[in-house]
């Protein structure tokens, strides 16, 4: 079986849409906490929490291999 891997600008475009993702969570737990809304801050980081431990890397990586 051959063997398929990123690009430089494969890796720095999944690396972007990563960081984008991030930055979103942060975002909506951060104006919960604005609005005082302290309980589904919390309740959110506890949702992306979960998720991100069940992200497998190979979602991310879409069958390929980084070497």
């Amino acid at each position: 079986m051959k063997k398929e891997y990123f690009t430089p600008k494969e890796t720095m475009d999944l690396m972007q849409r990563q960081k984008h993702d991030y930055l979103n969570h942060l975002q909506v737990i951060y104006s919960y906490l604005q609005l005082g809304k302290a309980d589904r801050a919390l309740g959110y980081a506890k949702e992306v929490i979960e998720e991100i431990k069940e992200l497998e890397v190979s979602t991310y990586l879409m069958g390929r291999e980084v070497d």
